[in-house]
């Protein structure tokens, strides 16, 4: 491929009027609207000041922020104007519109060496519709159109795409200085090659990702494109960024990467397939089956027979039909595995254990209820009978109706508990310690008749026990678990726990309740026991002090004894971190104490969970420093293998 393009030097500029498509859509404080980061206008100056210094009239152009067609001044390029005039040293004429008076105006009366900056183009809805008139209004005000927006080239927008149907079109530095790096990388990389893509949209970088199929050894989709790759595998993404009618695009691209490996990768995908019989096949053949019947939960597959899984046969001939798309999940599988046994051999070698939840129910839409239906309490048609949830309580005055499937027990007992063995075996495989999530379920669970819309009318049933808990610490002596024994205290579940040697957990949100004593607090704690300051179904700490009683509040400063130069925060940590407990967490929200908005997950809603993410920078080395001073006051190190590290 060609990646010569011709440039603003490779044209006579002088006395010409140069439409500009640069790149400023810079950070923004969200309050004064003041630039945080100018590097973008920096990074436009060398083509403006070579056009300029050629004898041009410049007419540059942009766009800010997402107005979406809306004249929001908050995302007005004036401050743009003013600082791109301070860079350059001379005025920057600012036109107050896009292709109206004003910048038609300005712009037939722009003189060689001057430059002007029109209004935020995506203030016209057209822009990004890439309307051919007003592309042409654009391109009637220049006579040659130069692109230096190399962070929105992809984009077929009127800026970008349209106005070079009407005028001669060449690249500014900062394009030409791209397209020179990837030309290269593309034509003679160095390997391993990994390119890493992002982005919203999928279709914005169809013929990118094609491109790079064939070359790179590696694509990382990253970005709101993920989403669709991901929602594409079966994968659930909530209310995320998605692109559903390019889901099966998705996926082909995903198989011409597999079609690439499978034959690279054969005998090592022998050797995991062989390494994983139990369970790969049934999932190969279950998102495979997925796929065909449109990515429907498979109780809506049209076909009763391969749903009901009712012989041999039919499971043979439905990985005979669907053969490509069996070896597609299962070198997905694969891949996953590899990579994350990389990163995990990765984290042991910094002394960096994986806790992992384990969470008792699964989804009646999984590989594991399909596959294994004796294993459920389903009628004969594989409709659940009861399923789980949890009863009114501090959350929900509704209770918490889950709607995952129940465990047949008994038919589990008898056959020794095997289903669940192979599952804590998997876990094991991709953990060091593993959360048991709603471990009270083990000792009694509740139970709601199949269609009711609430938990409210569910009972309780009494559950395995230390029958199955006995047999998981029997097969698995060396793992390591956590016992999530929230939520009604019972004896029976305090007896379970006594029983089976797991740590439960104690959280310090629950300890400060002024009326009553509470078993949270950090000097009733026993050794054999994990401390969190809060868990992920709670507010974090600095939300947390705005919400609970002014009285709960006193009684937590008073009791750990927490002042103003440690600050709130850091005082709960203190107090979890100093206590007996084998094991302390506390959420990172917590350690940068961050408040509303943070929050990771509020019981029983849909929508607005788990969107909050870890901000690149906000690791700072002074939050490691202090982080580290603690868990050396408190001996959560191993003092002896710390020091022989730094010597």
């Amino acid at each position: 491929m060609n990646y010569n393009k011709k440039t603003v030097q490779d044209v006579d500029v002088k006395g010409k009027k140069v439409l500009l498509r640069c790149d400023f859509n810079v950070p923004q404080d969200k309050e004064t609207g003041a630039i945080t980061s100018d590097k973008r206008i920096v990074a436009a100056l060398p083509t403006i000041k070579y056009l300029l210094d050629n004898g041009a009239a410049v007419i540059a152009c942009s766009h800010l922020g997402k107005p979406k067609g809306e004249w929001k001044m908050k995302l007005t390029l004036a401050p743009v104007a003013e600082r791109l005039s301070q860079l350059l040293g001379r005025e920057v004429i600012f036109a107050k519109d896009i292709v109206g008076e004003d910048a038609k105006a300005k712009a037939a009366a722009l003189q060689p060496g001057q430059i002007m900056l029109l209004e935020n183009l995506r203030f016209d809805i057209r822009e990004e519709k890439n309307d051919p008139g007003f592309a042409k209004e654009l391109a009637d005000m220049a006579e040659l159109y130069v692109s230096d927006a190399f962070g929105t080239v992809h984009r077929a927008h009127a800026s970008t795409v349209g106005v070079a149907a009407y005028l001669p079109a060449v690249s500014g530095f900062l394009v030409a200085r791209e397209l020179s790096v990837m030309g290269k990388a593309l034509d003679d990389p160095k390997r391993p090659f990994v390119a890493v893509l992002g982005g919203a949209k999928v279709s914005d970088k169809i013929a990118v990702i094609n491109n790079l199929l064939d070359k790179a050894d590696t694509i990382i989709i990253g970005g709101g494109m993920a989403y669709t790759f991901a929602k594409a595998q079966g994968g659930s993404i909530g209310k995320s960024l998605c692109e559903p009618d390019k889901l099966d695009y998705a996926l082909q691209m995903i198989q011409k990467a597999k079609d690439r490996g499978w034959e690279r990768d054969q005998a090592e995908v022998a050797a995991f397939q062989a390494k994983n019989s139990r369970w790969l096949p049934d999932y190969a053949l279950y998102m495979a089956c997925k796929r065909h019947f449109g990515m429907r939960s498979w109780t809506e597959w049209e076909d009763a027979d391969i749903r009901l899984r009712k012989s041999p046969e039919v499971l043979e001939r439905y990985r005979t039909l669907l053969r490509e798309d069996v070896e597609l999940f299962t070198y997905l599988q694969f891949l996953f595995f590899r990579q994350w046994n990389k990163l995990r051999d990765y984290l042991h070698g910094l002394d960096i254990q994986v806790i992992g939840d384990l969470p008792i129910y699964v989804a009646m839409d999984s590989a594991d209820v399909w596959a294994e239906p004796e294993s459920f309490q389903l009628d004969d048609q594989c409709v659940p009978t009861e399923v789980s949830g949890v009863p009114p309580d501090y959350f929900s005055a509704d209770g918490q109706l889950w709607g995952n499937p129940l465990y047949a027990w008994d038919r589990m007992q008898a056959d020794g508990f095997g289903w669940w063995i192979r599952r804590v075996d998997g876990a094991s495989k991709l953990y060091d310690v593993i959360r048991i999530d709603h471990f009270r379920g083990f000792e009694a669970y509740w139970a709601v008749p199949y269609g009711e819309t609430t938990a409210k009318n569910g009972h309780w049933v009494k559950g395995p026990g230390m029958n199955l808990v006995g047999v998981l610490t029997g097969w698995f002596p060396q793992l390591r678990f956590i016992a999530e024994d929230l939520g009604y205290p019972t004896p029976g579940v305090q007896q379970l726990l006594q029983d089976s040697g797991l740590p439960g957990m104690k959280v310090l949100e629950f300890a400060f309740d002024s009326r009553d004593s509470s078993g949270y607090l950090p000097h009733a704690y026993i050794e054999n026991c994990t401390c969190y300051t809060g868990t992920h179904d709670n507010s974090p700490i600095a939300l947390w002090r705005e919400e609970a009683a002014p009285e709960d509040i006193a009684y937590c400063e008073k009791y750990l004894g927490l002042n103003k130069e440690e600050g709130f925060n850091w005082g709960m940590i203190r107090g979890g971190m100093g206590s007996v407990a084998r094991l302390f967490v506390a959420q990172m929200q917590d350690y940068l104490e961050l408040g509303a908005g943070c929050r990771m997950n509020k019981p029983s809603t849909l929508g607005g969970n788990w969107e909050w993410r870890l901000l690149s920078g906000e690791l700072t080395d002074s939050l490691a420093d202090r982080i580290y001073d603690a868990v050396r006051i408190y001996g959560r190190i191993d003092r002896k293998k710390d020091e022989s590290k730094s010597e």
